[in-house]
């Protein structure tokens, strides 16, 4: 295992969380974020695990930590989007037709968004500039 490498962490803390040993869990999680503080889905995993095995303040501040970079990262979506809208309305007025291809490169900046960032369910729907329905979803 690369010493530095925090994904292999975050692999050993899954592979110990669902073996059933939460301090195995605990201790690979934290080297994680030692090795690699933008991991902050293993924040939400350590929030659960302290939560789990009793402790009080361990869970409340990756919690803390969590939310916040969840709505950091969430603000820095909107902006990017933001970015990208107004360009696009434009460009779909002057287009035509061609406009669902910028509006679907749109869409899926929002599912990559989605998939990189979100651990638990979601569903994403949207509507096409030709009222057509779409929708992608993350499965349990």
């Amino acid at each position: 295992m690369y010493p530095n490498g925090g994904q292999a962490y975050a692999d050993l803390g899954k592979a110990w969380t669902r073996k059933g040993d939460a301090p195995e869990a605990i201790a690979a999680y934290e080297r994680t974020l030692l090795c690699d503080p933008t991991q902050n889905n293993i924040h939400y995993r350590l929030f659960e695990l302290y939560r789990k095995t009793g402790h009080t303040v361990q869970p409340q501040s990756h919690l803390t930590i969590f939310k916040a970079t969840e709505a950091r990262e969430h603000a820095k979506f909107q902006e990017g989007l933001a970015a990208k809208a107004t360009p696009v309305a434009k460009w779909m007025t002057s287009r035509g037709s061609g406009a669902i291809m910028v509006f679907l490169e749109i869409a899926s900046y929002a599912v990559r968004f989605l998939k990189k960032h979100l651990q638990k369910p979601w569903l994403c729907v949207f509507l096409t500039p030709g009222r057509q329905l779409g929708a992608v979803r993350r499965p349990n």
